[in-house]
């Protein structure tokens, strides 16, 4: 089982939904990884394509909803480019509690929503946003792979 804690596990672009899959196939051709994807969240208005190998994700405002246009805003804000940094911790509750008690209002946890096509890549997958820092959303990530998902290509 592979674990990062202390550091970086994955970062996540915002992206116009009309560029998403040119980015997919761009980024696949340029590190040699796969990503899979779609995969529509509704609950939080994005359409995404994940490579847990490569710790990389491309997201897209997707829907109507409230959710939605708030990434379509921030689209019209800052453009597209990197939006998130998933920092791996041991435990997502304690590290959640410390941020509290320095003063961030850290999120409810999320999880697996169930319909993953990656779900068999990862044993745990549980993510917080603690804040934005110099236009990035940080979030704490206590993501678990089974051995073989992550690890240096020969």
């Amino acid at each position: 089982m592979v674990q990062f804690n202390n550091r970086i596990d994955h970062i996540a672009w915002v992206v116009h939904t009309d560029n998403q899959e040119a980015y997919v196939e761009k980024l696949e051709k340029l590190f040699g990884t796969r990503f899979e994807g779609p995969l529509i969240r509704d609950e939080f208005g994005i359409r995404l394509w994940m490579s847990w190998e490569s710790g990389l994700e491309i997201i897209s405002p997707w829907g109507t909803g409230e959710h939605a246009k708030m990434w379509l805003d921030r689209l019209a804000e800052r453009g597209e480019g990197i939006h998130a940094m998933v920092f791996g911790v041991p435990d997502i509750e304690e590290s959640s509690d410390h941020a509290r008690q320095l003063g961030y209002g850290v999120s409810p946890t999320i999880g697996f929503a169930g319909s993953e096509p990656w779900k068999h890549k990862l044993e745990t997958f549980k993510e917080a946003v603690v804040g934005d820092f110099m236009g990035t959303m940080v979030c704490f990530g206590e993501i678990r792979y089974p051995d073989g998902v992550v690890g240096i290509r020969p």
